[in-house]
């Protein structure tokens, strides 16, 4: 029974098999397992993941922007619309995969395919909004939060604290927590280091060395 299947379908089957012919047919015949003589883009939504590439080029602009409020607030929308959220990161992932061929000076048309001129023009105009340390640095953060999210109880909170990170609200990652104490002290004595003559100077340093061996001491010299 010949049935018309829509190009937008076509080209949705293509993104999702990633090349390999045998996911390309394994997802061409659930949507022909449809019925329907004519498979339209709302009727192969039924049985194929769906995410919109308008909305990938959206959540990428809002993190070139680092609209951090914005792209949380895009990914718990898009979540509550049904996007399947996996999905979509690598969806995100290769768009900006895209931006980074065209940074790099590459032709689409030659590393990836099925994308319309209409985004192409949308990824071209975003190439020129990132450096290439940006895009590498988001697509590896995007890379490492995507394995994140089967094993987190709240499916969004890997890609929020990602967009945090991404975003540059969580620059200080991987840094040591200051000892406040000691950096007060510092200063204090940095302060009024010049208002202490050498004798006193002298006599805090021993009182210190005193009390460090003290603190040393081990608990049979105590008892």
């Amino acid at each position: 029974k010949e049935k018309k299947v829509d190009a937008e379908v076509v080209e949705i089957i293509a993104r999702r098999s990633g090349g390999y012919v045998r996911d390309a047919e394994s997802l061409l015949g659930q949507v022909l397992s449809l019925g329907d003589k004519k498979i339209t883009l709302d009727l192969a939504k039924l049985v194929i993941p769906f995410s919109d590439f308008q909305l990938v080029l959206e959540f990428i602009a809002l993190l070139q922007q680092k609209n951090t409020v914005g792209a949380v607030t895009f990914i718990n929308n898009i979540l509550g619309e049904g996007v399947d959220l996996t999905r979509f990161i690598i969806e995100v992932i290769e768009g900006l995969r895209k931006i980074l061929l065209l940074t790099l000076g590459a032709s689409l048309d030659a590393y990836a395919i099925n994308v319309r001129k209409e985004d192409e023009l949308k990824l071209l105009g975003l190439s020129k909004s990132f450096s290439i340390d940006e895009l590498i640095s988001i697509i590896e953060t995007l890379l490492e939060y995507k394995e994140k999210i089967p094993l987190s109880p709240i499916e969004q909170l890997p890609i929020e604290i990602a967009i945090l990170e991404m975003c540059g609200q969580n620059s200080a990652k991987g840094a040591r927590p200051q000892n406040n104490f000691s950096s007060a002290k510092a200063e204090t004595l940095k302060k009024y280091d010049s208002k202490i003559s050498p004798l006193e100077q002298e006599d805090l340093s021993r009182q210190d060395g005193e009390n460090n061996k003290g603190s040393k001491r081990s608990p049979t010299m105590e008892a």
